[in-house]
């Protein structure tokens, strides 16, 4: 039976929001996100400064193995050095069949998810398809890209399949080069380090999948320098 798990806290003396927010995501996609039956994972924060966590998982003994692990965890000691351990209570709970919260149709909208800029242009929304709904297994970047644009290089821990949608765009993937356009779907593997650009003369459209609950980046060095560059995946109504 899914499971929840629920963590209430405040944050150390001297720790900003911000701060927090952005360990709070790094925990997620970086530790949470890869632990087996991981479903979804929500985060609040009330006026008087109490974070509140809870997380789905598909299983009593998924959430146990990670909460036994959590604390020794590489991934999270910034996270822990950030919380008072004073206030910290916690619970878990079962999903009773009959509560479950799933809908035939949830609607995101765009602009309420983090984005990708360059140059303060927003170049690209972040759907975490785990933060939607009952949380949805795939994620995606959905790019809207001005000629000559594009990201920094990058991985991620899963593949990413990247669908044209309008306009041509230049995909480098672990140093193979391959101009591609709507004709064409391109899939990237797990750990290859890329980038790509807007080499037409119009505006690129595409759809670019993430194999995972939640969008997963890690910046390398080559690429294009992409001054400018922004991505602010702690920002939006929808973020975490």
């Amino acid at each position: 039976m899914s499971t929840i798990e629920t963590i209430r806290f405040k944050l150390r003396d001297g720790v900003g929001e911000s701060a927090f927010r952005a360990l709070n995501h790094e925990v997620e996609t970086r530790y949470m996100a890869r632990r087996p039956g991981f479903q979804s994972r929500e985060t609040a924060v009330s006026a008087d400064g109490e974070w509140f966590v809870s997380v789905h998982w598909a299983t009593a003994e998924d959430a146990k193995r990670t909460v036994d692990a959590f604390f020794s965890a590489p991934e999270t000691q910034a996270f822990l050095a950030a919380v008072d351990v004073s206030t910290v209570s916690s619970g878990s709970y079962q999903l009773l069949p009959d509560e479950d919260p799933r809908k035939p149709l949830h609607i995101v909208n765009k602009s309420d998810l983090p984005s990708v800029r360059l140059g303060g242009e927003i170049m690209a929304r972040i759907f975490d398809g785990g933060a939607h709904g009952d949380g949805a297994n795939v994620s995606a970047f959905i790019v809207d890209l001005p000629p000559g644009a594009g990201p920094k290089r990058h991985v991620h821990p899963y593949e990413e399949v990247f669908i044209t949608l309008d306009g041509k765009v230049e995909l480098e993937a672990g140093g193979t080069l391959r101009t591609t356009g709507p004709d064409e779907v391109c899939v990237v593997p797990a750990g290859v380090p890329h980038t790509f650009t807007n080499v037409g003369t119009e505006r690129a459209v595409m759809v670019n999948i993430h194999a995972g609950r939640s969008v997963a980046t890690e910046f390398v060095e080559g690429g294009p320098e992409r001054k400018g560059y922004e991505f602010n995946h702690a920002e939006g109504s929808s973020a975490r």
